[in-house]
């Protein structure tokens, strides 16, 4: 019993050398997460998968546990340029396993068995260093306008040849904010199916070889129509990741990885479904959309009044399926009062305003709805009564647009309102179960069978915030507890606003106990963006 009692002992330190190995490594060199691609399940009644350990050059072999000493022949396989597969090193087992006491091993993650989607891109970060310190080449509305008039042949090859190389930096920084997740955020299922799909989608765009003619850019279309087809499945999955990940990392980081991710996601989709646009319009012989006032998915023309009429019908659809039935005769939803100085024009993406418009006014139609329509069936519920408006009131300045949604539907109680902008804390991410596919636009809404009407998810005020912040506009929600909530929206109107994409927040120092972004952060890789566009090199139709 005694020998027994000294061979336990002996085996808990080494193991508990062995994960404080780790634990160091993954916080010393989080780009590193070891283990996280496929994290091992560490079944003692199988026993096939071993510990790992680490080397300046990330994980290279396996670490057996065992009292038994090793054979003097073992040594770490050589590496050439890139290293092998990690399941190549996944084959060994823990000997005597049963003698390791449980509690040593608790700080491995586990899943029974490894991933089909797990290539070894961990092994491969100086690939991704040469993208993460490229800076990111914002661009704005009036230069994706200017380039796309009167396209050429000549042009359009440069376009893409520009979305190929920028869509490989912006994944890059992307898959480096994703490895500076605390450990146990970055080896949850959702998250890692993301991560998964950006590093095969960076891997894509980078290999693809330089895009010389016509014919080698439907090619690249086509590639490209098949990743935006593979990543709508992003923004599910990364919610239910944060659901799932709420007990392991803090709100504040939460939201920001939030941010980053959705805000990021709008610059790439910009950016490639401009040049598919652009190629389609191209090929179209009479350049229709061009002639109707579109460059690309730019729309030169937007009419304020036609954006909110447009949401205002659909959002009155919205709720007449949705709490119609059972009303009385005659009842019908909060009429919407458009006021101001409703027409104007001006140069934006309309999907864009009208996701952040329609949201606000299903939000304010809905609640004056809850707020004064009596319960369906009930004594009251025989005569319809009028509701109050949702007033819409829209003001021109110099430089800018603003909107304000007005409604008495009784505010926002505090409790709600500290948390409006937060996806750690929204109540109902756990439906994004029932959405396996989300694009976050309009045409969803006019569809109506892709989300279920009637399916709330909390993601559309902290999504339309992104949204009007993307092209340096803002979103601020001031609310009267008791009588009623004022949406204010600003958006820029000459398009001169470079993307939003410089994430200062990740420059603040996090609680190192997480794991998370240091101070230096992404920002001392290098990545911080600067204001430059490569569409401006070759011609002066390029140029602001």
């Amino acid at each position: 019993m005694a020998m027994q009692a000294s061979r336990l002992r002996l085996v808990s330190h080494c193991c508990s050398a062995a994960t404080g190995s780790i634990r160091q490594s993954h916080l010393a060199h989080p780009q590193r997460r070891l283990l996280s691609t496929t994290s091992l399940d560490v079944n003692f009644a199988e026993r096939k998968q071993p510990l790992t350990t680490s080397t300046p050059h990330g994980l290279r072999y396996a670490l057996p546990v065992s009292a038994a000493p090793q054979p003097s022949s073992f040594q770490a396989p050589a590496f050439q340029d890139e290293p092998p597969h990690p399941h190549q090193y996944y084959n060994t087992y823990i000997r005597n396993s049963e003698f390791v006491p449980a509690a040593a091993l608790t700080e491995l993650t586990c899943t029974a068995t490894s991933r089909a989607y797990s290539p070894q891109h961990f092994y491969q970060s100086r690939i991704l260093e040469q993208f993460v310190s490229q800076p990111v080449n914002t661009i704005t509305l009036r230069q994706l306008c200017f380039f796309g008039r009167n396209m050429t042949e000549e042009k359009l090859i440069r376009s893409a040849n520009y979305v190929r190389t920028e869509l490989s930096i912006r994944l890059a920084h992307r898959i480096r904010d994703f490895q500076y997740l605390p450990f146990i955020v970055g080896t949850n299922p959702h998250i890692e199916r993301v991560y998964d799909l950006y590093w095969q989608a960076f891997d894509r765009f980078r290999r693809f070889p330089q895009i010389e003619t016509m014919e080698d850019n439907d090619r690249f279309c086509e590639m490209v129509r098949g990743i935006l087809e593979q990543h709508l499945v992003v923004i599910p999955q990364l919610a239910l990741g944060i659901v799932e990940c709420a007990q392991h990392i803090q709100p504040v980081q939460a939201d920001r990885f939030m941010n980053t991710m959705l805000r990021s996601r709008i610059s790439r989709r910009v950016i490639a479904e401009q040049h598919l646009a652009l190629t389609h319009n191209y090929h179209s012989p009479l350049h229709w959309e061009e002639e109707r006032g579109y460059i690309g998915m730019v729309y030169t023309h937007c009419g304020s009044r036609e954006i909110v009429e447009k949401c205002a019908r659909l959002a009155r659809v919205y709720c007449e399926s949705n709490y119609g039935p059972g009303q009385p005769e005659g009842w019908e939803p909060p009429k919407v009062i458009i006021d101001g100085n409703p027409d104007v024009f001006f140069t934006y993406i309309p999907d864009h305003l009208e996701y952040i418009i329609y949201e606000l006014l299903k939000n304010s139609l809905t609640y004056t709805i809850l707020r004064y329509a009596p319960p369906p069936g009930s004594t009251s519920a025989t005569v319809s009564i009028p509701l109050p408006p949702v007033i819409v009131t829209t003001c021109s300045g110099p430089t800018d647009l603003i909107f304000r949604v007005s409604d008495q539907a009784g505010g926002i109680p505090p409790s709600r309102y500290t948390s409006l902008w937060s996806y750690s804390q929204a109540p109902n991410f756990a439906n994004f179960d029932k959405v396996p596919r989300m694009a976050a636009s309009m045409a969803e809404h006019e569809d109506g069978t892709i989300i279920p009407p009637s399916l709330r998810l909390g993601i559309g005020l902290p999504m339309s915030k992104v949204y009007a912040e993307y092209w340096g506009g803002e979103l601020n929600v001031m609310t009267m507890d008791g009588f009623g909530t004022d949406a204010y929206v600003r958006i820029p109107k000459l398009g001169n606003k470079m993307e939003n994409l410089d994430f200062k927040e990740y420059e603040a120092t996090t609680d190192p106990s997480y794991g998370s972004i240091p101070k230096e952060g992404p920002a001392g890789a290098g990545w911080v963006p600067k204001v430059v566009s490569a569409m401006n090199a070759g011609g002066s139709d390029s140029t602001a």
